[in-house]
């Protein structure tokens, strides 16, 4: 397994590159400390290589593979993007333009949450010529980036066109995320409406419980009590938390009894 995954990494690294033997004695020793999970290491093994001033076509290998160290491994989303930065900066080669996108796009949402800069990105990549064939994802991530960087009414318009297509890959979690635009709006019937419709169409049982969950919120806010504590009810078997459904049926209850006097 792991001279599997030596050769997968040096296949990766060095087709169509020249290097001496030292140079593949040094890449062999950054890749069996990548098997050993000795990544810090690696990174210094790699960067001893790049001391060295190794081709263009093998330093943007180099770099994108201590973006991938540091984005996957060592949880450094600010170190991961500066090398895949200069993987940007060495080679025009579209391939490689696109990679670099797309792991600038994932580290800046997921990592870094500066979804500013990723909708900026995701946009780049929905608009790319000729269409790239993640295409429907980018646009479902530049919704979300959208919703979270509070550019609510934008990000309605991209998942109401979604919503256009039944066969988009993220036609149903276009009804959820459409819900969360109108909660975070304060339209609670809106989010509510969306939601439901969400549930005639998703089998997983979590997200199921967690949009029950989101309707019971909505509910709760717009001082509808009695819809509220019927949902919490319905969902305390299964909650990963099952004390938080109970405190809201508490609170419920003690409203409602307040009510009635």
């Amino acid at each position: 397994m792991f001279g599997k995954i030596i050769l997968s990494c040096l296949i990766f690294l060095f087709i169509s590159c020249d290097f001496t033997a030292s140079l593949y004695k040094d890449i062999i020793k950054a890749q069996e400390l990548m098997g050993h999970g000795k990544y810090e290491e690696a990174v210094a093994k790699y960067e001893e290589i790049l001391r060295h001033n190794p081709s263009p076509q093998i330093k943007v290998k180099i770099y994108f593979q201590l973006g991938e160290i540091y984005s996957l491994y060592l949880n450094d989303g600010v170190k991961a993007m500066s090398y895949f930065e200069k993987v940007k900066n060495v080679t025009n080669d579209r391939t490689w333009q696109i990679k670099f996108l797309e792991k600038e796009a994932e580290i800046t949402f997921t990592m870094l949450k500066d979804y500013k800069n990723a909708s900026r990105i995701y946009r780049e990549l929905y608009n790319f010529n000729p269409k790239l064939d993640q295409q429907d994802f980018y646009y479902f991530r530049l919704g979300v980036s959208l919703r979270k960087n509070n550019q609510t009414e934008d990000s309605i318009k991209i998942f109401q066109d979604i919503l256009k297509n039944t066969n988009h890959p993220f036609f149903v979690q276009s009804f959820y995320e459409l819900g969360l635009c109108y909660y975070f709006d304060q339209k609670w019937e809106k989010a509510i409406t969306e939601w439901m419709e969400y549930l005639k169409y998703e089998k997983n049982k979590d997200r199921i419980i967690e949009a029950k969950f989101m309707i019971a919120n909505s509910y709760e806010t717009k001082e509808s009590l009695k819809e509220a504590y019927d949902i919490y009810y319905s969902i305390l078997p299964e909650y990963p938390n099952p004390e938080v459904i109970k405190g809201r049926l508490k609170s419920l209850f003690t409203r409602r009894q307040a009510r009635k006097r």
